[in-house]
């Protein structure tokens, strides 16, 4: 319920219908799936979208959402807002984890690979049967650019030496540096590493 009404006042966002084409432009390394506003995934041990559904429209029936709870059917619960309107689904696992890794800054490949992560080996993933559902529903509203992974900041490796990678310099030290430290550092970035592709046997739903 707490869910359901932050969704109802999150901020407004307007659907960006024509930047779908960049799915079939672009690589889509850097690129992301907009989410409607106050979209959230819970992972729940108990039936919480079959509860709340069955409250709210009859579907599934109290009796069949009774049993799913003595049963100990866990479920995935999406919640978004259509409109003016805050919504609430049952999810299946795959869709769950891509969702959730959206939520969590990923771009599209890394997303899907989320999406492979600890399903069923017999379970089929259509991504694109998922996406028309969910940018008719409201769920996706747009594709963006994900934000730059920031600069780690500078790590001389002696307190005397002058940064090699801009910003501030150092504070200079109170003391003589250690022996031997004369080179300036260098930026160390790690590595950005390639997320390996979703294989066709795997797949949510």
């Amino acid at each position: 319920e707490w869910t359901l009404h932050r969704a109802a006042g999150a901020p407004d966002a307007e659907p960006d219908l024509a930047s779908f084409a960049r799915l079939g432009q672009e690589d889509p390394q850097g690129l992301a799936l907009t989410l409607a506003p106050g979209t959230a995934v819970i992972t729940s041990p108990y039936p919480v979208a079959s509860l709340i559904t069955a409250h709210l429209f009859e579907e599934p029936s109290l009796e069949e959402a009774a049993q799913r709870l003595r049963d100990g059917r866990g479920e995935h619960t999406l919640v978004w807002r259509q409109g003016l309107r805050p919504c609430v689904a049952g999810i299946e696992t795959a869709a769950a984890q891509l969702v959730q890794a959206l939520l969590a800054g990923a771009d599209l490949p890394q997303a899907l690979d989320a999406a492979c992560t600890n399903t069923a080996p017999d379970a089929v993933f259509d991504f694109s049967a998922w996406l028309t559902a969910a940018v008719t529903d409201g769920i996706v509203i747009g594709v963006h650019n994900t934000a730059p992974a920031a600069t780690p900041p500078c790590t001389p490796p002696c307190c005397n030496a002058a940064p090699a990678c801009g910003g501030p310099s150092p504070v200079p030290p109170r003391a003589p540096g250690p022996a031997g430290c004369t080179s300036p550092p260098t930026c160390s970035r790690p590595a950005t590493p390639t997320p390996p592709r979703c294989s066709t046997a795997c797949s949510p739903r």
